[in-house]
């Protein structure tokens, strides 16, 4: 059907992206906000492109110089060995962070990303796409919340925040504006349509 797909987005490897219509009617508690991030979204570790991955590692000694000392500093125990297909990322596959301490191999003491403080002109962006997404996420091609964690950006019943009112940076990552716009539009009609039904 049409109507569910995007025709503007930032993932031109998922040339049709499909909106989950559960979008529509996910809420978020007042008080949740992205800006104050507790890094528990970051517990399992990541998906990263084996592109992404290959970019971290070029900067390995960056990146373990900014590591504080209860992080794991060898780059060979940063990934996982396995790297399943998923056509979900630019390559076709996915690459996950290994765990340390409870939490992503790059999150410091403090719950926050090393790849993200190294961020400058010379590294360029190191932190994963999905990682300035989320919640949101693509799963089969579909843009669609991450499945829920006991973190504080996951939806709850009874919350006044719509996804648009919690993620419109996240969003705009994945999208652009122009793909924002026309998923503002979608998720409008989408809850009209509901509370026009009787």
């Amino acid at each position: 059907m049409s109507d569910d797909i995007l025709k503007h987005h930032r993932v031109p490897h998922i040339p049709a992206l499909r909106v989950d219509p559960g979008l529509a009617g996910a809420r978020f508690p007042q008080a949740c906000s992205m800006t104050q991030c507790s890094g528990a979204c970051c517990r399992d570790g990541v998906w990263a492109d084996p592109i992404e991955q290959d970019r971290i590692l070029q900067h390995a000694e960056t990146i373990q110089r900014a590591m504080d000392d209860a992080q794991e500093k060898n780059p060979a125990r940063w990934f996982d060995l396995e790297d399943p297909d998923d056509p979900d990322f630019p390559s076709g596959r996915a690459v996950g962070t290994t765990t340390v301490n409870g939490g992503c191999v790059f999150l410091n003491s403090e719950k926050r990303c090393v790849l993200q403080i190294v961020a400058n002109e010379e590294t360029g962006v190191l932190k994963p796409f999905y990682c300035f997404a989320f919640p949101i996420t693509i799963d089969n091609g579909t843009l669609c919340l991450d499945d829920g964690r006991d973190a504080c950006c996951t939806a709850s019943a009874g919350g006044s925040r719509t996804v648009l009112d919690l993620c419109p940076d996240e969003l705009t990552h994945v999208l652009g504006q122009e793909g924002l716009d026309e998923l503002r539009k979608k998720l409008f009609r989408q809850t009209e349509g509901k509370s026009g039904a009787r």
